[in-house]
C-alpha cells in the first residue's frame, strides 16, 4: 500500500473515531454494557449490512440528536435502521 493510501486511511480513522466513541457511549446506554461489548455491537451490524462503524455510528448519532429528521437513516440498509431503531428505543428516557 503506498505511503500516501495509508496516511489517508489514517486521517479518515482519526476523524471518525470521536464519532464512533460517542455512538458506542449510546450503545454502552441502552444495552447497559461496556465498552468492548458496545463496539463488537456496533461491529456486527456493521459487517453483516456492509456497512463502515463510522456511516453507522453517524447515523447513530444523528438519530439520538434529531430525532425527527433521520434522513440519512435512509442511507442504511433495513437491518441497520432496525439496529439503529432498536438502541435509540432501549435508551433510558431521563
Amino acid at each position: 500500500m503506498p505511503a500516501a493510501d495509508e496516511a489517508a486511511q489514517l486521517r479518515a480513522a482519526l476523524a471518525s473515531r470521536p464519532t464512533i466513541d460517542l455512538a458506542k457511549g449510546v450503545v454502552m446506554a441502552a444495552r447497559r454494557c461496556d465498552e468492548h461489548a458496545a463496539f463488537a455491537e456496533l461491529a456486527r451490524v456493521s459487517m453483516s449490512c456492509n456497512i463502515k462503524v463510522a456511516l453507522l455510528a453517524a447515523v447513530l448519532l444523528e438519530r439520538v440528536v434529531l430525532p425527527a429528521t433521520g434522513s440519512s437513516q435512509q442511507a442504511l440498509p433495513g437491518a441497520a435502521r432496525a439496529a439503529v431503531d432498536r438502541w435509540v428505543q432501549s435508551l433510558p428516557v431521563p
